[in-house]
């Protein structure tokens, strides 16, 4: 089973996301799926699950979606409720496939579900990367620190253009202005990057929770870290 094969029929997938917005990194994959979709966020708040529930019709209208109330920031340390509500959920839907965020230290509620979801499923795991590493103020957007496996996505022109138009449906964030800002600066070092053209996602590999994912270098910057820190001490706990 290779990540093209799973990627191009995934069978039953279900999508577990930490943040509404989060969908926005696959929006373009999800919306070219015609078997089942389910996709839950393990954190919503009212204003925020109306932002997703408009955005999800936009990306795919037969997809379940299904919102939780865990805490913004907190997942790490509510792992352990959310893990069993995804236990049954997952036995309630069935997936073939499961996608989530990457581990890859840009945020410890996404590290957290990333987690959580190979805690309760030994399936295929489509991963794909938000933002890294949380020890800088400006952080590396949709790119893997190490893209070994990765499958770069291009996007239709159809694809690009509701990903453009999802990036204004989430008012209550800065999103939009974020990405504008992210891909100006791409720009000007040389490095251009348009994140409406295409998408990054591979099959996760087997992960050690008590070591950082990802080049010597943000391995170093990330284990001197406080949020490291917190990640291992809400891990033995």
């Amino acid at each position: 089973m290779t990540v093209e094969s799973i990627l191009q029929n995934p069978g039953r997938l279900l999508v577990v996301l930490a943040h509404p917005d989060d969908e926005i990194a696959i929006a373009g994959w999800l919306s070219r799926q015609m078997g089942p979709v389910a996709m839950v966020w393990l954190h919503s708040t009212p204003v925020r699950e109306q932002e997703s529930r408009r955005a999800g019709a936009r990306i795919n209208p037969s997809a379940e979606l299904i919102f939780w109330q865990g805490t913004d920031g907190r997942i790490l340390e509510e792992t352990s409720d959310l893990q069993a509500k995804l236990e049954q959920l997952m036995a309630e839907f069935g997936p073939d496939t499961v996608a989530t965020l990457a581990y890859e230290q840009g945020h410890l509620d996404h590290d957290a579900t990333h987690r959580m979801v190979r805690s309760v499923w030994a399936g295929p795991v489509v991963e794909f990367p938000m933002y890294h590493p949380y020890t800088r103020r400006i952080q590396t957007l949709n790119e893997f620190s190490d893209p070994a496996g990765q499958v770069i996505l291009p996007l239709t022109e159809t694809e690009s253009r509701l990903k453009r138009d999802l990036y204004r449906l989430y008012p209550s964030q800065t999103l939009r202005r974020n990405i504008l800002a992210y891909q100006l600066l791409r720009r000007l070092q040389l490095r251009p990057v348009q994140l409406d053209r295409r998408e990054v996602l591979r099959l996760a590999k087997p992960y050690n929770w008590t070591q950082p994912n990802g080049p010597e270098w943000l391995v170093r910057e990330v284990c001197q870290s406080p949020q490291w820190a917190r990640w291992r001490r809400a891990i033995q706990a």
